[in-house]
């Protein structure tokens, strides 16, 4: 609590405070001073806290819990999430990553808010699309679990007034937040509420309530917003660290599958090199590399060369025509293709051949065309049991691992072809 008050009179302080005798470059760096203290406070604050995922917080009288539970699914990788580095992603899955520490560090500046603002109550609220997840509140010794319902009235206020801010020192005891103290002798008379827009259909929301009418006044807003602005800046942040980190992971698995290319003198010590470093970025229960074959243009076909399955489709050496299924079609349009289960729709659709009767469980399916002066030559497919397993971002990371192997194919033919030419 110390450090809170601290802070809140550091931040005040180097945003308000100024001294007529201090010449400008004096008073720069005192203010600069002033802010340094505050964030050293504020990230001291953040480092002595638990840091823990919002689905693992167990229930305290002082904080509330998630409004919609939240799914019992292990917490997503990064690469799951952050599907496209120009895109922000939902902040509902950036808040369980890397253990929660983006929900902690939110749930700090709504800290400070609160104990500037000094209410009664306050809630931090998250409203994505259809879905609001209370991510904390300051609710005192009073028993309330509040649900989605309980907001909705709240939230027509603000989304009706048109600003983001909105403050009402008068209200009726009829209207507004007591749904949320239904059976509670508590009866607002203030409240304010800060609504943070991030995209359409995605904002956050402070609300706070008082007791007393005319409790918030125009003087309370600068804080607030400021806090605000930090709020979008660590979110900015965050993501950029995790696309930075994202990145170098993609970078070194590149740079291994390199190195481990460098010695290979054939097509079946590459294709080994390339299923090891396929094998340990991604998690399948089926792996097929197949290549077209070159004499074979009536009906076109080609033939598995390398899998790692046990079932009875598929296996190496095996041979299907082009337009049979999936894996040709691959090849034949040079096209990817990504589908979140093969097995949802009307159809059924085979992978190799029309032969085919069953997928054997397998779901998820993710296949990209490997090429050779620019023709696709052959195909790369990953399948999963389990639904909606892969992800754009897999793709894109699956894509450029086939693209040093076509470096290296290319290098590999072209030495053959130069052998030939020198006999």
């Amino acid at each position: 609590m110390r450090n809170y008050i601290i802070a809140v009179v550091l931040f005040v302080l180097a945003a308000f405070f100024n001294v007529s005798f201090f010449s400008a470059t004096l008073l720069f760096i005192f203010k600069l001073a002033l802010f340094g203290g505050f964030v050293y406070i504020l990230y001291d604050i953040y480092s002595a806290g638990t840091v823990r995922t919002p689905a693992s917080l167990p229930e305290e009288p002082h904080s509330a819990a998630v409004v919609e539970s939240p799914s019992s699914k292990p917490a997503p990788r990064p690469e799951d999430v952050m599907t496209s580095p120009d895109e922000t992603p939902r902040l509902s899955k950036l808040l369980s990553l890397q253990e929660g520490r983006l929900s902690v560090y939110l749930s700090r500046l709504f800290d400070i808010a609160f104990q500037f603002l000094h209410p009664q109550h306050g809630y931090f609220l998250l409203e994505e699309e259809d879905t609001l997840t209370l991510l904390a509140s300051k609710t005192g010794d009073l028993p309330l679990k509040p649900r989605s319902t309980d907001f909705t009235a709240i939230f027509s206020l603000i989304k009706n007034s048109g600003q983001n801010i909105l403050i009402e020192n008068h209200l009726r005891e009829d209207v507004h937040l007591n749904s949320l103290y239904d059976g509670i002798n508590y009866k607002p008379g203030s409240i304010y509420i800060q609504r943070m827009p991030l995209d359409e259909g995605h904002a956050l929301y402070w609300i706070f309530d008082a007791k007393s009418s005319g409790f918030f006044g125009a003087q309370d807003l600068d804080v607030p917003l400021k806090l605000e602005s930090l709020c979008r800046e660590t979110i900015q942040d965050f993501v950029f660290k995790i696309n930075t980190q994202i990145e170098k992971s993609r970078w070194r698995t590149e740079m291994d599958l390199y190195q481990s290319l460098l010695s290979v003198s054939g097509l079946d010590d590459a294709l080994e090199a390339l299923v090891e470093r396929i094998a340990a970025r991604f998690e399948a229960h089926k792996l097929t590399i197949a290549m077209k074959d070159r004499g074979e243009k009536f009906p076109p076909t080609a033939h598995i060369v390398k899998t790692i399955s046990m079932e009875e489709a598929g296996r190496e050496g095996q041979k299907f025509e082009l337009e049979d299924g999936l894996c040709g079609w691959v090849i034949t349009r040079d096209k990817m293709y990504l589908l979140d289960d093969i097995e949802k729709g009307e159809y059924f659709i085979p992978r190799f051949s029309k032969d085919e009767k069953t997928n054997y469980g397998l779901h998820a399916f993710m296949a990209l065309p490997l090429h050779y002066d620019q023709q696709a030559i052959g195909v790369v497919q990953l399948e999963h049991r389990e639904p909606k397993k892969y992800t754009s971002r897999d793709a894109r990371d699956l894509k450029e691992m086939i693209k040093v192997f076509e470096d290296v194919l290319k290098r590999i033919v072209d030495s053959d072809t130069k052998k030939e030419a020198d006999r």
